[in-house]
C-alpha cells in the first residue's frame, strides 16, 4: 500500500498524466512516460524537496544542540544546589 502511494506522489512529482492503478504498473508507467514529463513540475518538486530535507536537517540539529544545552545547564546548576532544605535551595 505505501509503494503505491510512494509511485503514484512520483507520478505527480513529474507532472506526468497516465491512468494506471497499482505499484508496478504506476512504475512501469513512471519510466515510459519519463520523457513526457512536466519540466516545471519537476523542477517544483526538486527545489521544494530539497528545501524540505534542508529546513528539516536544519530543525533536527537546532533541537539536538538545544537538549544539549539545556542539559549540560541542568548537570552544572544541579552540583551547586545544596537539598538540605527547600527554603534554602537557591537554584
Amino acid at each position: 500500500m505505501a509503494l503505491t502511494i510512494v509511485a503514484t506522489q512520483l507520478k505527480s512529482l513529474l507532472g506526468l498524466k497516465f491512468d494506471k492503478e497499482g505499484f508496478l504498473p504506476t512504475v512501469m508507467g513512471v519510466i515510459e512516460h519519463f520523457p513526457q514529463r512536466n519540466n516545471m513540475d519537476f523542477y517544483m518538486s526538486i527545489i521544494g524537496l530539497s528545501t524540505y530535507v534542508l529546513l528539516k536537517v536544519r530543525i533536527v540539529q537546532h533541537c539536538a544542540l538545544e537538549i544539549v544545552l539545556i542539559r549540560v545547564d541542568f548537570l552544572v546548576h544541579s552540583k551547586h544546589c545544596c537539598p538540605l532544605r527547600e527554603s534554602e535551595q537557591t537554584c
